[in-house]
C-alpha cells in the first residue's frame, strides 16, 4: 500500500460534472422506474398465469363447442330412437316427473357452453393484456438499462 507521499504526488482528477458542466449521474435505475417495471412484470405475469389457466380449462372442457341446439336435440332423439320403448317410456315418465331441466343428456351441455363462452372474453384479454405487460417491461428495461449504462 502506497504512503501518504506517494498519493500527495499523484495528479488529483477533476470530477466530472466539473470537467463536462453536466451532472453526475446515478449509477443505477431511479425507484419510479423500479416500481413501473415491477408493476409491469407483476401485471403480466398475472395475466398470463390467469389467461393460461383458463386456456387449459377451456381445452380439457367436456364438451365439444360449437353445437346448435338442433344438433344436440337432434343426437338426443337419434339415440332415444335406438332405445327399445320400454326404456322411452320410463324415460318420459322420469322427464314428466322432473321437467326438462333436469335432463341429464341434454342440460350439461348447455351449462358448460354458456360457462366456457363467458369466459372466453376473460381469457382472450387476459392473454392479450399479459403479453402486451410483458412486451412493455422487455422494452423498457431495454431503455432503461441503456439509459444507464450510456
Amino acid at each position: 500500500m502506497p504512503g501518504t507521499r506517494v498519493l500527495r504526488q499523484l495528479p488529483m482528477e477533476t470530477p466530472v460534472s466539473e470537467r463536462n458542466g453536466a451532472r453526475v449521474r446515478s449509477s443505477g435505475l431511479s425507484l419510479g422506474f423500479r416500481l413501473i417495471l415491477g408493476s409491469l412484470l407483476l401485471l403480466g405475469s398475472s395475466c398470463l398465469l390467469y389467461g393460461g389457466w383458463l386456456a387449459y380449462e377451456r381445452w380439457n372442457a367436456p364438451i365439444e363447442f360449437g353445437h346448435s341446439e338442433e344438433e344436440i336435440y337432434k343426437n338426443v332423439y337419434n339415440e332415444t330412437m335406438q332405445e327399445p320403448i320400454v326404456r322411452n317410456w320410463e324415460h318420459w315418465n322420469y322427464l314428466v316427473d322432473l321437467g326438462i331441466s333436469d335432463n341429464p343428456e341434454v342440460l350439461p351441455y348447455f351449462a358448460y357452453s354458456r360457462y366456457y363462452e363467458a369466459q372466453k372474453p376473460w381469457m382472450v384479454g387476459s392473454l392479450v393484456t399479459g403479453a402486451i405487460a410483458v412486451a412493455a417491461f422487455i422494452g423498457l428495461s431495454f431503455l432503461g438499462f441503456r439509459r444507464v449504462a450510456g
